[in-house]
Order: structure tokens, then sequence, then C-alpha cells
């Protein structure tokens, strides 16, 4: 796995942030589109809303119907998935 800068750039700081022991939280796949200008949109929403994403596949090639490696978002804390759910589905995304 391959994390983006950014994200190892979050890990980073909340390590040096945290005064509490280090815990490791999976993360889940929140959403998955062909269309990354969508998933864009989505992450921008939810980073403002305080949770934090990450982008996987948003740079593959293929094409539309046969690429199975689609771009995807990503919850980095699972325990924000269910307030990300909520706050997609205000957008109207089901």
């Amino acid at each position: 796995m391959i994390w983006s800068a950014v994200a190892c750039h979050r890990f980073a700081s909340y390590l040096q942030q945290s005064t509490q022991p280090f815990t490791v939280t999976p993360m889940r796949m929140l959403y998955k589109s062909h269309r990354s200008e969508i998933i864009g949109l989505y992450q921008s929403h939810l980073e403002t809303l305080g949770i934090e994403t990450m982008l996987k596949n948003q740079f593959t090639e293929g094409t539309w119907s046969t690429d199975p490696d689609c771009p995807e978002l990503w919850v980095l804390d699972s325990q924000q998935y269910e307030q990300a759910v909520v706050a997609l589905q205000q957008l109207g995304v089901s």
C-alpha cells in the first residue's frame, strides 16, 4: 500500500501531538466511482467536517467499463465512518 504524502504528514503530526497511547483503527472504503471529480468533491466536503479521508487508485488508467481499480474514497478512522455515511447521504449520495 502506498500512502499519499498528505496522509503520511497527518499521521506523523498525530503521533507528535498525541498524549494518548497510539492505537490503530482500520480504514474503511466509503465510496467508489469512475468520476474522480465527484470523489474529490465528496472528499473536500468530508474534510471540511473534520473527517480525515484518503483517495486510492486516483491515477489508475483503463476504460470506464473494464477498470476494476477505479478511484476510491476511504475514511482513515473507522470510528468516523458512520458520520461520513450520514454526511454523504445529506448530499443525496446513496
